[in-house]
């Protein structure tokens, strides 16, 4: 209701009962010559009613909470094609624009440049209210004035992604993760981006980067920063009692950012970073990954269930992923996602704490119907899972710590 209290036009989509599959721009080339405004309304409009009839998707059931982020991913790397496009028509030379026409999307590699996502697109775990985590790499050979028109490009880019407009917003796009954060240029070349991490990146930058994909540009390219980051990492992080004394930092770094203290009420855990919560797993997976699994030929990328699955069939001496620990963690995983998922459906944004009694009661059938076993209620299952997430992580990461 609140979705169409803002956007009327989209009821129709109530009444659809198949849905197409999102395509490239009907006629790329009359859109932009209309301007790139309009071509961005066309690709906002589309990108808002697509993700609108996923969440009515959702809300009608069978479909499972993975179904639902896969194609909320598909929808996002689509539109950021299309963005990309016309902030190329934009920001470069009218022949040079059309060169690189229609090869945004397709694997470009004729492009310079390649699009690396991070965070919930990298994984293909996008879901309802998700920021887009991206990095730019150019290619080496680029100089710096080379790379200035691609420079252009990407933050006229990221303009057009999260300006807000009566059509609604693409979505926000945090550019943060690159390497030196804000401190660092917009675009960098693949051979700083490995030099940077095989000199100064810490190992939540490793970890951070076991998640990422090529989404646009030159895929080729992107997918061979990406290995050389992974085997340096692999290099600087597979000392197991360095790695988990670097990863057991920044993880309480974050369990104590993460903690809201208000007047009168006690401490309130952000949902994500709690301990025992969704960050340990990630840390547990990053650790796993970084001392064994990279080294033997364990390929991190997919969504969290299927890192599990992959260190798992590994084997533990490939992996040190027990069959036991695994299991743990894929319940985790699934509880952890479900309830996110659901109380984003339910309130439009992203959890911040502990469902509260009257949100718990909300989420529960949606969390039955996807198969969870809420013996005792939403809060006790929860207690109960970051309690063995919690004892888990300390085995794996906090045991292994280096005593000096």
């Amino acid at each position: 209701m609140e979705w169409l209290a803002r956007h009327p036009g989209d009821i129709h989509i109530l009444a659809e009962t198949e849905r197409v599959r999102p395509s490239s721009i009907v006629d790329r080339d009359s859109l932009l010559r209309e301007g790139s405004e309009t071509a961005m309304s066309y690709v906002r409009v589309r990108y808002r009613q697509r993700v609108f009839a996923a969440l009515v998707d959702a809300i009608r059931g069978p479909r499972q909470p993975f179904e639902t982020f896969a194609e909320l991913s598909l929808l996002a790397e689509k539109a950021i094609g299309e963005t990309l496009e016309i902030a190329a028509h934009d920001a470069l030379p009218p022949e040079e624009a059309t060169r690189f026409a229609g090869k945004w999307s397709g694997g470009g590699e004729t492009l310079p440049i390649a699009v690396l996502a991070l965070g919930r697109l990298g994984t293909s775990e996008m879901d309802f209210a998700s920021d887009v985590d991206l990095v730019f790499v150019m290619d080496a050979v680029l100089d710096s004035a080379e790379r200035e028109p691609w420079r252009k490009i990407m933050e006229r880019f990221s303009n057009l992604a999260a300006s807000l407009t009566r059509d609604g917003i693409l979505s926000p796009v945090d550019t943060r993760l690159r390497p030196r954060g804000t401190e660092g240029e917009i675009v960098q070349s693949s051979a700083y981006v490995s030099e940077y991490f095989r000199t100064e990146a810490a190992a939540w930058e490793a970890a951070t980067y076991l998640k990422a994909r090529p989404v646009a540009g030159n895929l080729r390219l992107g997918r061979e920063v990406i290995t050389a980051i992974h085997n340096i990492c692999r290099q600087r992080f597979e000392d197991a009692a360095f790695c988990a004394t670097e990863l057991a930092r920044t993880r309480e770094r974050l369990d104590s950012e993460g903690t809201t203290w208000e007047q009168g009420r006690p401490p309130r855990a952000e949902f994500k970073k709690v301990a025992g919560g969704f960050y340990d797993i990630e840390y547990m997976l990053a650790f796993h990954f970084l001392t064994r699994g990279v080294a033997h030929g364990v390929t991190p990328g997919g969504h969290v269930l299927r890192q599990i699955a992959a260190l798992e069939s590994a084997g533990e001496v490939a992996s040190g992923l027990t069959t036991s620990a695994a299991g743990t963690m894929r319940a985790g995983a699934l509880l952890f996602r479900a309830v996110d998922h659901a109380i984003r459906i339910v309130t439009g944004h992203a959890v911040k704490g502990e469902p509260e009694a009257s949100l718990a009661e909300r989420i529960t059938p949606m969390l039955q119907r996807w198969g969870g076993n809420l013996r005792g209620g939403v809060g006790e299952q929860l207690a109960e899972m970051r309690k063995q997430m919690l004892k888990l992580y300390e085995q794996t990461v906090v045991a292994r710590k280096s005593s000096g």
